[in-house]
């Protein structure tokens, strides 16, 4: 348990900072996981060891029966995705000169950039785009044609092709007159565009328009909310809940957690994997050493 709080608190916090800018490329992580996993097996990156339990039941979250190592894939990708978030959300001047460099009338430039922040920022933008929606204020900062504050943008209700969008120039501040949307008929007679109009509400006083996030209860993407985005979770189970609690010892824990999944170092588990060995216990002197044996039937273990 250790070396796993070493790689949590050390070697994550490191790679942190280059992953809050920077996307890495797929060799490297897969090096740095190999790097990991050899740590806490072995204690050095130089030296391979038998890994008894395997990487992918070692990365699932602690409810899940793992350890809740983060792979640095999803760390990578979470970090990228919360910066893709606050350039789309934020009026920062980092990202008013992000937006001025690489947007134009509020969508990324399809053409190639030579830089490395953006290269990574560009894989997530359509992300952040898809699951977040304005709601209006002033409507200064959202563009009539292209940016979701109906529910789905107005491009996409009108079915308008893909080639006309960049074409597409407005804001929505331009529709809002003395506090009222004022549409051209032929506009809000396609489709459902009138109701889903009269449903938003304008603020009697002028307030900043604001980006939400649909999937967090404040509407704001945090790096938690972009890795439980990024990482499909599976079934709790309920051993796994009452095992990592305060009271127990974190060693106690981990025995337990490998003694749960059958990975203990013993002699049986020797012979699943194709050795040849003669196994006896070395408590009692009677029974072969298995998991079961030592921990539940094993005269030394039931004195205890």
């Amino acid at each position: 348990m250790g070396r796993l709080q070493l790689v949590k608190s050390i070697i994550h916090g490191m790679l942190v900072y280059s992953f809050h800018i920077y996307l890495w490329p797929r060799r490297l992580w897969r090096l740095m996981d190999s790097w990991i996993k050899k740590i806490i097996w072995s204690g050095d990156v130089l030296t391979r060891k038998v890994c008894t339990v395997a990487w992918k039941v070692m990365c699932r979250p602690w409810a899940e029966g793992g350890l809740d190592i983060k792979l640095t894939r999803l760390i990578n990708e979470a970090l990228i995705l919360k910066l893709s978030w606050d350039l789309i959300a934020k009026d920062s001047q980092w990202a008013s000169l992000f937006k001025s460099r690489f947007f134009s009338h509020g969508q990324p430039c399809a053409r190639y950039f030579k830089s490395s922040v953006w290269s990574g920022i560009k894989e997530h933008i359509n992300t952040v785009l898809l699951n977040s929606i304005w709601v209006v204020g002033t409507g200064d900062r959202i563009h009539f044609w292209t940016d979701n504050w109906l529910g789905a943008p107005l491009v996409d209700l009108m079915n308008l092709d893909v080639a006309f969008h960049r074409h597409l120039k407005g804001m929505l501040s331009e529709a809002i007159v003395n506090g009222a949307f004022v549409l051209p008929t032929a506009l809000t007679d396609l489709g459902d565009i009138k109701e889903r109009v009269d449903n938003i509400a304008l603020p009697h006083s002028p307030l900043p328009d604001v980006l939400v996030w649909k999937h967090s209860s404040d509407g704001t993407l945090s790096s938690k909310h972009a890795q439980s985005f990024l990482c499909q979770r599976a079934t709790t189970l309920p051993w796994a809940e009452s095992l990592w609690t305060a009271v127990v010892p974190p060693s106690h824990s981990f025995i337990f957690w490998r003694l749960h999944l059958g990975k203990m170092p013993t002699e049986e588990n020797l012979r699943h994997r194709g050795c040849i060995v003669v196994s006896v216990c070395s408590l009692c002197l009677i029974s072969d050493e298995s998991s079961d044996h030592l921990f539940l039937r094993c005269q030394f273990a039931t004195r205890l």
